[in-house]
């Protein structure tokens, strides 16, 4: 297939316009993503259907809001999204932090990033690793976001059980990973809405078939 044909039929020649769409096949996405007009390469990495390769390239894009949209891309791969996590600015390595392809490696790192948003997005991930979301835990950064973490290990959940933040503790009873008798012992907690939901956890937990 000719790209600049099948843009000609089907956007008349428009490359912005060809660029934000979604049916266009990898080879018209790859081609644009390779044109000057910077413009263009921004509507393809925010277009949700261009190619991992394509992606690949634009995250080393001059113009930062295409590095931007390639770290929000569903499609970037692992391999470019640990190249971005590398980058000054923090909006970008906080849309890394948050992208569930980003490797377990460089998630642990970002977990040590200076900037609250990057971190914020590390706990929240269900990429991230058990060890750097218990060590968020222990020095008690982002409890909610630690105690709804699938990755969150049953003895860190232990241990946050016993926090007053009635949010956090919501969290932690829908976690699967939190231990029964855990779950049990906030059957007994004094807020009402804290005992219903651990109640509610407990039955579904202990439910035969």
């Amino acid at each position: 297939m000719n790209p600049r044909f099948w843009i000609a039929v089907h956007h008349n020649n428009d490359f912005y316009e060809a660029a934000a769409d979604k049916k266009a096949p990898p080879e018209v996405l790859r081609f644009l993503a390779d044109q000057k007009v910077r413009a263009v390469r921004w509507r393809i990495s925010v277009n949700p259907a261009t190619p991992p390769d394509a992606l690949s390239k634009l995250a080393g894009d001059e113009w930062t809001m295409v590095r931007k949209h390639v770290a929000a891309n569903k499609n970037t791969p692992s391999a470019a999204l640990a190249q971005l996590a590398h980058v000054e600015q923090d909006d970008i390595r906080a849309h890394v932090a948050q992208h569930i392809m980003t490797p377990p490696e460089t998630l642990a790192a970002l977990g040590k990033d200076d900037a609250k948003k990057v971190r914020q997005n590390v706990a929240f991930n269900h990429s991230t690793p058990p060890a750097t979301l218990a060590a968020m835990a222990v020095i008690g950064e982002f409890p909610e976001a630690v105690s709804s973490n699938p990755n969150t290990p049953p003895d860190t959940l232990e241990r946050l059980a016993t926090a007053n933040n009635l949010v956090q503790l919501h969290y932690l009873i829908n976690n699967f990973n939190t231990p029964l008798w855990v779950i049990e012992q906030l059957k007994d907690h004094p807020n009402f809405s804290v005992k219903a939901a651990a109640e509610q956890a407990y039955e579904e937990r202990t439910s035969v078939g």
